[in-house]
This record gives C-alpha cells, structure tokens and sequence, in this order.
C-alpha cells in the first residue's frame, strides 16, 4: 500500500496473479477488491475488534478521504425542464412551459 495515497496500486497485479485471480484493471475496483480481501484475512485469522457481524470492507483511511472529498466537490446537476431543457429555478416550475 502507497504511504502517501493509501492505494494498493498497479502492483496488486501480482497479488492476484499469485493468488491464481485474474487482474482488476479499473482503479477503484482495484482498491474495493483489496479491501474486501483485506477484510477476509482479518475475518480468517479472527482479528481482534472486529464488529460483532464480522464487518465491512472498507477503503484505506486516507484513500477515502480522498474519495469523500472528491465527492463533496463534484457539482450536482441542477433539474431541467421535461418539455423544453431549460435549467429550472429553485421553484421547481419552468417559466416557458408551465
């Protein structure tokens, strides 16, 4: 795992190779795989702290931070007419059409 952004990176490859697993070439499914992997070794060698229901597999804390706030700055697309494709206004209600 990469220190400074916390993904497994391209060289998961070989882990999967070894593994007799075929290669994961999309990133984010890349790193859900090792997560998910990762969580299956904890669950196997009974990993103390381990919620009750044996838990969820989660990304590396500082690749989901990453993630969250990518997120949070990707702009929503504002609703837009059905009739004409205007834009509507916070009303709801298109000024053309309606």
């Amino acid at each position: 795992m990469h220190k400074d952004d916390g993904k497994v990176g391209v060289g998961y490859a070989e882990v999967l190779q070894v593994a007799g697993q075929p290669p994961v070439e999309d990133e984010m499914e890349r790193e859900r795989h090792a997560a998910s992997a990762r969580l299956d070794c904890y669950r196997y060698f009974r990993a103390s702290g381990l919620p009750a229901d044996g838990g969820k597999p989660a990304l590396a804390p500082r690749l989901e931070q990453a993630v969250r706030r990518q997120r949070s700055t990707v702009p929503q697309p504002r609703p837009t007419c059905g009739r004409c494709g205007i834009q509507l206004p916070v009303s709801g209600a298109c000024g053309y059409c309606d």
